[in-house]
């Protein structure tokens, strides 16, 4: 009977110090980056903002579209530019998954999607002049 007292008061000690245990603290960090805004919630001892922007920042200048300046946009305008890690990352990947899916995933359709209003807004559709145009640069394999 001893013992099962000893058991009971031990489990009531152990669950009233988890149940005294104080909520973590988040912190909360936003910001605007690759065209659009972030928002970060996290539990840790200090503030990782200054951290978390340099990284989002190193990135963005990487693989954005939405900076002129970036790795990327240089490359899609055919600018000589040093390539970075992020960027050779990203495109080794991108050419794998495009030859594992035979050419469904394709990292050169982005224009002629553009041009069909998918991805940045467009009023209306492209002619069959401007479709033959930019199909002609589709195509993971070119």
């Amino acid at each position: 009977m001893f013992l099962i007292v000893k058991r009971f008061f031990l489990i009531a000690i152990i669950f009233i110090l988890v149940a005294c245990q104080n909520e973590p603290s988040y912190i909360y960090n936003e910001g605007i980056i690759f065209g659009t805004f972030y928002h970060i919630q996290y539990d840790y001892k200090e503030d990782l903002k200054n951290n978390i922007q340099k990284k989002l920042n190193e990135v963005n200048r990487s693989l954005s579209t939405f900076d002129s300046l970036s790795v990327l946009s240089k490359i899609n305008r055919n600018i000589p530019t040093r390539l970075d890690s992020h960027f050779l990352i990203v495109f080794n990947k991108a050419k794998q998954i495009s030859k594992e899916t035979n050419g469904a995933f394709d990292m050169t359709v982005s224009d002629l999607v553009n041009a069909w209003g998918f991805g940045f807004k467009s009023e209306k559709f492209p002619t069959a002049f401007v479709i033959d145009s930019l199909i002609q640069y589709v195509g993971y394999k070119k």
